[in-house]
């Protein structure tokens, strides 16, 4: 259902003032979680109002906080949550916030925090909204994809941050530049090690099967790792 005019009008003059308010007080933590808590929210409820907070730097911004507040997990997981709806908003977006510097600063926090499960979760999947960017993608591939396969060598009972990061190597796989980082960092055999298990876990099967999958299509020689892995 599309939101109402009134809830459009009024929702879109607060990200706004909320927007400005974080900006005056980006030092103060409980404060800018609050704040990033009502953002996410409305930009839930309204691709416009994900739009107006970008039209008003809200990517910029995030990508500050972020950088100021990377091991808090409350302010990493909504400031991404925030990101992907602006994505989601708009497939362009992705671009822009590349060029804010937010993929360096999200694989930055991964990497750091690679045993922390929920931490790392939502910031994957704000990397897979990225992958929008074919720049972007060989960005994640060539500086993250190390961090990316260890975390899920990590959490490898974990099936829901599998699905995540089979889902993001799965997009980054399109990207023929990408595909070189991924068997280099052991991706199509931690993907198979993955189903091996998790054999209950039937949608991180199939979503780790359509990963292999992209990485088979590409051309003869990464079929040829994939079936070396067991893919067959």
């Amino acid at each position: 259902l599309l939101p109402s005019p009134p809830f459009c009008f009024f929702s879109l003059l607060l990200a706004i003032i909320f927007l400005q308010a974080l900006r005056s007080h980006d030092w103060d933590q409980e404060l800018v979680s609050s704040i990033l808590h009502l953002l996410v929210s409305m930009s839930n409820r309204s691709g416009a109002v994900a739009m107006k907070i970008e039209k008003n730097g809200g990517s910029e911004l995030c990508g500050s906080v972020l950088d100021n507040f990377s091991s808090s997990r409350e302010i990493v997981t909504h400031c991404c949550l925030l990101l992907t709806n602006i994505g989601n908003a708009n497939a362009t977006m992705a671009t822009k916030m590349g060029e804010c510097g937010i993929v360096d600063v999200i694989l930055s926090i991964i990497g750091q925090q690679q045993e922390d499960a929920s931490m790392v979760l939502e910031p994957i999947h704000t990397l897979s909204i990225l992958t929008g960017d074919k720049n972007l993608c060989k960005t994640i591939a060539s500086k993250g994809m190390h961090s990316i396969c260890s975390i899920a060598k990590m959490h490898m009972n974990n099936a829901e941050l599998l699905i995540s990061i089979h889902k993001l190597i799965g997009f980054l796989a399109f990207v023929p530049e990408c595909l070189r980082d991924i068997v280099q960092h052991d991706g199509p055999c931690m993907i198979i090690e993955s189903i091996c298990n998790n054999p209950e876990s039937r949608e991180m099967i199939l979503q780790a099967i359509s990963t292999i999958d992209v990485i088979c299509m590409s051309d003869s020689e990464h079929r040829d790792i994939c079936v070396n892995e067991g893919a067959e």
